[in-house]
């Protein structure tokens, strides 16, 4: 206003960066000339339903406005940092909702979303975030061996924070992040490596999210809920592409429905993850190895009709295809794996369950290939079933071959007789034929009513076990 006393406020407001052009040194003539001119609106096209969302959400992006707003406030207020006007692309749009990648990245995609998270931080009225449908992108200097990088560092969000239908076009690092309010990613795309560290959710909605590459969550608080549910995680590199690790599930977990469809050399991992409340699996694909190390469950924890695949991957060759090493099971937590289909079991592939110290909740089986899980765990599952802290329930394949289960009528005097019969019977079997054959007693027990069935873990064909 000094520069010209002719003019009015109001055209210092119009020609923001001609009468600050210390604080806007490499700006080309274009974008000057757009900056001159502030936008009425930004004409990106919401493209998702928002009808759950905020009021407002998904009309018409806020921020020309809002920066119109700010940078009167800033030249009107004393001791505040002058803002920089919002960039907008030769379509219409703003440098967030843009999709002019070079454009966004000459001019400072990054800078300018700090300023606006500053910006809103400090701006009482405003209630959430709204980063809808925003393209981030990263800079071109070279950052963890990254050559475009995304890098959040030490922010505090203090409101609910809405990354709805966001796309990640490079890689992205969220580290020393403070999300008070939570944070909403549903139906977001990370097109490269996700990597979260040292971040603290208060509450996390990554439902029907996609990430094609690297998902590493690594001390991480989750001390909300956290909804994972039909997300997609698709990384096909060697090791872990998907991985929580020193991490902590306080509230309701739900990975129900994800889909780990990941590489044949690849794996996915919780490694020293602690499940608080109750955590669901159900139907959730795991595509390859999977590998839950050091895990403590302390509530109610599903695997209902959760799929574990193995098809080619060299992974198991460094272990089994499923792998529950060195878990926690509390007092109050129940474990349960279960198909409701008989026809379909769970567990096609070598499972390997070990424990921390002895389990004080309960681990359920129902409708489970429980042949498949190897021979030192099986036998540590049985020994805990005569605890009762193991339950291997209807449907469960626990041999390589059984016999379909036999059931005879008893009196009070005859049960003993039978049982010494069959057992005398199995060692006739083993003895003459130089195969084990095994005998076990259907529980519970009645008294006038005894099943039981013959098995045997010999690696030979069903039809030499039936004949």
């Amino acid at each position: 206003y000094r520069k010209n006393p002719a003019s009015s406020p109001s055209q210092t407001l119009n020609n923001f960066p001609d009468y600050f052009p210390d604080y806007f040194p490499d700006l080309d003539n274009s974008t000057r000339n757009n900056l001159n001119s502030p936008p009425t609106m930004c004409n990106h096209i919401y493209t998702a339903n928002y009808a759950k969302m905020p009021q407002g959400m998904g009309r018409q992006c806020p921020y020309p406005e809002f920066y119109k707003e700010a940078q009167a406030t800033a030249l009107t207020a004393p001791n505040v940092k002058p803002v920089r006007p919002l960039p907008v692309d030769d379509s219409g749009k703003c440098i967030f909702h843009s999709k002019e990648v070079a454009w966004k990245r000459n001019n400072d995609f990054e800078g300018h979303f700090l300023q606006l998270v500053q910006l809103l931080n400090a701006d009482k009225a405003v209630k959430f975030y709204d980063f809808a449908e925003f393209v981030f992108v990263g800079s071109e200097h070279l950052k963890l061996g990254h050559s475009e990088h995304l890098h959040i560092l030490d922010i505090t969000f203090l409101k609910q924070a809405f990354f709805t239908g966001v796309s990640f076009l490079d890689s992205i690092a969220l580290e020393r992040v403070d999300f008070k309010g939570g944070a909403d990613f549903v139906h977001a795309t990370f097109a490269h490596d996700l990597r979260i560290t040292n971040v603290r959710f208060c509450g996390l909605n990554f439902s029907n999210a996609t990430a094609r590459q690297l998902a590493l969550f690594t001390k991480v608080e989750f001390l909300s809920y956290a909804l994972f549910e039909r997300a997609q995680f698709t990384g096909v590199t060697s090791g872990y592409v998907v991985k929580f690790e020193d991490s902590r599930f306080e509230g309701i977990t739900d990975f129900s429905g994800v889909e780990f469809v990941i590489g044949d050399e690849s794996t996915v991992g919780f490694q020293k993850v602690r499940f608080e409340d109750s955590t669901d699996f159900g139907k959730a694909r795991f595509h390859g190895q999977a590998i839950f190390s050091d895990v403590s469950f302390a509530g109610a924890t599903d695997f209902i009709d959760t799929s574990f695949e193995m098809i080619t991957s060299s992974a198991r060759y460094r272990g089994a295809a499923v792998e529950f090493n060195q878990i926690e099971v509390t007092a109050k937590a129940v474990l349960t794996f279960r198909s409701t289909d008989p026809q379909n079991k769970i567990f096609n592939h070598d499972v390997q369950m070990s424990f921390k110290e002895i389990p004080t909740g309960i681990i359920r089986f129902e409708n489970v290939n429980f042949n498949k899980i190897v021979t030192e765990s099986r036998n540590r599952l049985s020994q805990l079933a005569k605890s009762g802290r193991v339950e291997i329930g209807s449907g469960c394949i626990k041999y390589r071959f059984q016999t379909e289960v036999r059931k005879l009528s008893v009196s009070q005097g005859n049960a003993p007789l039978i049982i010494e019969l069959c057992q005398t019977f199995t060692n006739y079997f083993t003895a003459s034929n130089g195969l084990n054959l095994g005998f076990e007693i259907l529980e519970p027990r009645s008294k006038t009513e005894i099943c039981f069935f013959y098995f045997t873990d010999e690696n030979i064909s069903e039809a030499t076990f039936l004949d």
